[in-house]
């Protein structure tokens, strides 16, 4: 089995720190709760994906619930870190990208055959 890769402390999510003027990776915890000290630059198609997945780790752990909340989660100068941080701990080994039965965004099964060749036979496809 291999080692577990958590995507919310392994460095994956490549920013800008503005503390240490130099680019590096980050995990998902690291991001949200840094936000305010890093840039995330979107210049590739594959880094709009990683955004959204942000937002919506943000919006699970502490969106607000109207407009005027997220005008103020805008302008706040940290995000909620203590919101961000219990939710992602509490869902940390879902986001395992090697974990042996439910990797993240892959299916965990997929050397597994769960149907016979019989599938295949035309009289099959009716249901």
């Amino acid at each position: 089995m291999p080692a577990p890769y958590l995507l919310t402390a392994e460095p994956w999510v490549p920013v800008w720190d503005l503390d240490a003027s130099a680019a590096r990776d980050v995990g998902l915890t690291e991001a949200l709760t840094r936000a305010h000290r890093l840039l995330l630059p979107v210049t590739r198609a594959e880094d709009v994906p990683v955004l959204r997945l942000l937002v919506a780790l943000f919006d699970a752990a502490a969106g607000p619930r109207d407009a005027a909340e997220w005008d103020a989660a805008w302008k706040a100068e940290t995000l909620d870190t203590t919101a961000v941080t219990t939710y992602l701990d509490r869902w940390a080994e879902r986001l395992d990208l090697f974990h042996p039965n439910h990797p993240v965004f892959q299916c965990g099964h997929l050397t597994e055959y769960a149907r016979g060749p019989e599938a295949l036979h035309p009289g099959s496809l009716g249901g």
